[in-house]
């Protein structure tokens, strides 16, 4: 089974395959980004219109691999867990925590049907069923949200007072306007630094508070315990790019009510953080992983 995940200058993109493997208890997955899936294809169309098609046995041998690589794509399951990718799914495809993208997702339901067995919150599911008329499980979670039970080698060490993660979309702008926000003790991680994840992680476990524009900021800081505010600026690019959908999707999933978001960094020390996740089964989205799926490929 493949394991798609998003790519782009987020952290979190990449721990979707690296949850996977933890629930299944499996060393090594076929995980594929979805950039690699558009390349493929633009590739393969390129090379039939003439862009860098030459005949030799070389190019035609390309050609069967790219033609070979995309039929194995939609010939294999694949699963979507973490992250805004709903729309990106094909026939026949798993759903496990994937939320929907509502600047993406076409109104009209796509001609597929779906294996859903888990949806990042209710505002997700609400949009399958009445929009799409489909069946969706009443089983919520993002699953960043497991990680204090599949990577339990990271423990909270607080060390600062508090950190301020942005959007990878946000980092642009706060480097051109770093005199506004040098003060502050901001990690910029993202865009185009590219931190790796796990380091991250370790920055969110030394911080007493996050204030954070990035949903898996919130996300993963609310998973150990730590207080968390959502950053919510118009003046910040994530306000255009970032629609509120799946931020109120993920607080509605664990018992919150939406849009509590601060405007400022200011306004977000003096609010502190979220009141604590109340309402969120952990044991209902573990079980609904399809580990089937891997329990074949371990024979």
């Amino acid at each position: 089974m493949k394991i798609i995940y998003h790519y782009s200058y987020s952290f979190a993109d990449s721990i979707s395959p690296e949850i996977v493997k933890r629930i299944a208890k499996i060393d090594n997955i076929e995980s594929i980004n979805n950039f690699e899936i558009y390349n493929t294809k633009k590739t393969k169309k390129n090379l039939f219109n003439g862009y860098i098609l030459k005949v030799n046995n070389r190019v035609n041998r390309t050609i069967k691999f790219i033609t070979n690589k995309k039929k194995e794509v939609q010939k294999n399951k694949r699963l979507f867990a973490l992250g805004s990718i709903f729309h990106q799914a094909k026939h026949s495809d798993i759903i496990w925590g994937t939320g929907i993208n509502s600047k993406w997702q076409p109104l009209e339901p796509p001609k597929i049907e779906l294996d859903i067995r888990a949806v990042r919150g209710p505002l997700s599911r609400n949009f399958l069923i009445e929009q799409y008329g489909w069946t969706c499980p009443e089983v919520y979670g993002d699953p960043a949200l497991l990680l204090p039970i599949l990577f339990q080698e990271y423990k909270p060490n607080p060390k600062y007072e508090y950190t301020v993660l942005f959007q990878h979309f946000d980092e642009p702008y706060i480097k051109k306007y770093w005199e506004r926000y040098k003060n502050y003790n901001i990690y910029l991680c993202q865009k185009p630094n590219r931190i790796p994840w796990q380091k991250v992680v370790q920055r969110i476990l030394e911080s007493n508070f996050i204030i954070s524009s990035s949903l898996h900021g919130i996300i993963i800081a609310e998973a150990y315990g730590i207080p968390a505010r959502w950053l919510h600026n118009p003046f910040l690019p994530s306000s255009l790019t970032e629609v509120s959908f799946k931020y109120n999707d993920y607080y509605l999933s664990t018992g919150r009510k939406p849009n509590q978001f601060a405007m400022s960094i200011e306004e977000s020390l003096e609010m502190g953080g979220l009141e604590p996740i109340s309402k969120f089964d952990t044991k209902k989205l573990i079980d609904s992983f399809p580990k089937e799926y891997f329990l074949l490929s371990k024979k």
